[in-house]
């Protein structure tokens, strides 16, 4: 290893030279003309002259943007690399900005940056001027956005009228479809923060539809979310923001005008928040904007990669591992740690992200995220039931993995609870197709905790007796024990394993959760697929997929079996490696 070491910085210290050799003998006068602007600048003292490190790779930039811009493209992963570098760890002179070349440097270069986590954010200028509107005048102009938009999809269309009653009765209609004009009056005010948050959700709504995205545009849907990002810090509205953006990048005829209205400088603030939805959407908005360094992959609505956080062009995955949460969970709840008073160091918000990188290198992660309820009164949608039905969801879900280039290496599954099923569902759908075929070949594994192969207690007391004021969602009522539904699925699951030699570890709980007691969630015989290894865990069915630490056996469990299908080490000589 060291002597890879010394031949990499060898190497390194060579491309550096031949950076400032092209600089030197293709820009001849000014090259010189910056080096004696260079030469003549007082050192006062010796801590100075260790601290203008930083302040030298600045100067070089400010006298050769364009062209050091362009050495972060190149084909070379070397110069690309350290041209990169150079910029990040660059202290420009005051005033500078990189904006002033946006013309004449590819929006790709710049996005690239964008996406350095290290780069300031100051560099990234906002050329376009952003009037301060009065709340009604914001309100208005939602108003006038949102009309444009077409409602011929149910979905579309509830949204948007929530959105415009949001002044009086939106906050009672989002949660409730038995809404009538005649109500209005007898209905609270809600907040200003609160309205637009309505017109944001109906905005996202629209964004996902194709069609609608380029009608925002035209309508200067961008200049109405820089307004509302200025105006508001709640970050609530920073997150429906960075969602919108995320889906508006999908179109590459969007990419210029993005660039063009400085939004590079707000995403590449984002990705550095502690928030990990703002995070989590800010860095997929910026992979859609990057599409050459992605190699033409896209992320759509609901698809995150949490790993790695560079362009895919600059490393090489072996494997992808796709995360799929449960019944109302999301990516940003179901694979966080669970808290352990007696565990050391600080606790993950997303263990996949943090640790998965550690001990699988060379990995990509995936986190899903789809709409579920338990409930039909509370759908994010009721106007539209049957798009939350298992089969519904595989098919989307599928384009959208495919998109994102899931089936092109290696894959395993990591799924909690109704999670599970989709995972099994999406793979029986990929085998009956030729579009999705290679991703069915290339599943590797499939990791479940706490699945109800055959159904739940809890699903069927929710579809009994309670029925009659819960309206059960459609994936509760197919999470019934004795589910037709689930009793095919499981035999076709159990044939596609064996004739396909994909591995499988399921986990089980064995602890009740609050809600309910005495009663297991996903009890053993269900959560047992009766194919691969079963482990009861000493957990309920919310933290089963919780581990509290890298040590945690059920964790170390499953990152061996993520190594098993690369056939990288056996599970006897797996130890996590230290992380500094």
């Amino acid at each position: 290893m060291k002597v890879i070491g010394k031949l990499g910085i060898s190497l390194a210290t060579v491309l550096s030279g031949s950076c400032i050799s092209y600089l030197a003998f293709n820009q001849t006068d000014s090259f010189n003309s910056a080096v004696n602007k260079y030469i003549n600048v007082e050192v006062p003292n010796r801590q100075q002259l260790r601290d203008t490190g930083p302040q030298v790779l600045g100067f070089l930039v400010a006298q050769f943007p364009k062209q050091i811009l362009n050495l972060t493209q190149s084909d070379h992963f070397f110069i690309r690399d350290l041209s990169q570098k150079v910029i990040s760890s660059a202290s420009l002179p005051k005033g500078f900005s990189f904006d002033a070349f946006l013309e004449e440097v590819p929006g790709s270069t710049l996005t690239t940056l964008a996406r350095n986590t290290f780069v300031d954010e100051d560099y990234f200028a906002i050329n376009s001027e952003v009037v301060q509107k009065s709340e009604k005048e914001l309100s208005d102009a939602f108003r006038q956005l949102l009309s444009c938009l077409p409602t011929s999809r149910q979905c579309a269309r509830w949204f948007t009228e929530s959105a415009f009653h949001g002044g009086k009765s939106g906050h009672n209609l989002y949660k409730t479809i038995f809404w009538h004009p005649e109500d209005e009056d007898h209905l609270e005010t809600v907040s200003s923060v609160e309205e637009i948050i309505l017109f944001l959700k109906a905005l996202r709504k629209h964004s996902e539809l194709e069609r609608h995205r380029s009608l925002i545009l035209k309508n200067n849907g961008l200049d109405l979310l820089r307004l509302v990002s200025i105006s508001y810090t709640d970050v609530r509205i920073t997150r429906l923001v960075s969602h919108v953006l995320g889906n508006l990048a999908l179109d590459e005829t969007s990419h210029k005008e993005i660039l063009q209205k400085g939004w590079l400088r707000e995403l590449q603030t984002w990705i550095k928040s502690k928030d990990i939805v703002v995070k989590s959407h800010s860095v997929r908005a910026l992979a859609n904007l990057d599409r050459d360094g992605e190699r033409g992959h896209t992320y759509e609505d609901g698809i995150f990669v949490a790993y790695p956080d560079k362009q895919l062009k600059c490393c090489r995955p072996e494997v992808d591992l796709v995360f799929v949460h449960g019944l109302r969970g999301s990516p940003f709840r179901t694979w966080r740690g669970r808290t352990d008073k007696t565990v050391e160091g600080k606790q993950t918000d997303c263990w996949p992200r943090d640790w998965f990188p550690v001990d699988v290198p060379r990995c990509r992660v995936i986190l899903v995220e789809y709409d579920t309820e338990v409930s039909g009164w509370t759908s994010k949608c009721p106007m539209q039931p049957e798009i939350s039905t298992i089969e519904y969801r595989s098919s989307e879900l599928l384009n959208k993995l495919k998109n994102a280039g899931v089936g092109r290496r290696p894959v395993v599954w990591i799924a909690h609870s109704l999670g599970g099923l989709m995972v099994k569902q999406m793979l029986l759908d990929a085998k009956k197709s030729l579009e999705f075929c290679s991703l069915h070949v290339n599943t590797k594994g499939v990791v479940f905790y706490a699945v109800p192969h055959r159904g739940s207690d809890i699903a069927s007391m929710v579809s009994g007796k309670a029925r009659y004021f819960l309206l059960p969602s459609f994936e509760v009522k197919a999470l019934q024990k004795g589910s037709e539904y689930l009793e095919n699925l499981q035999k076709d699951f159990v044939d596609f394993v064996q004739e396909n030699n994909v591995d499988v570890l399921s986990f089980a709980e064995t602890q009740p959760a609050r809600i309910v007691r005495d009663t297991l969630i996903v009890s053993s015989d269900s959560a047992d697929l009766g194919v691969g290894d079963f482990i009861p865990l000493p957990a309920n069915h919310y933290d089963v997929c919780k581990p509290c630490s890298r040590w945690d056996p059920a964790y170390m469990r499953t990152v061996n079996f993520v190594k098993q299908q690369l056939d990288m080490v056996d599970i006897e000589d797996f130890m996590p490696a230290l992380l500094f």
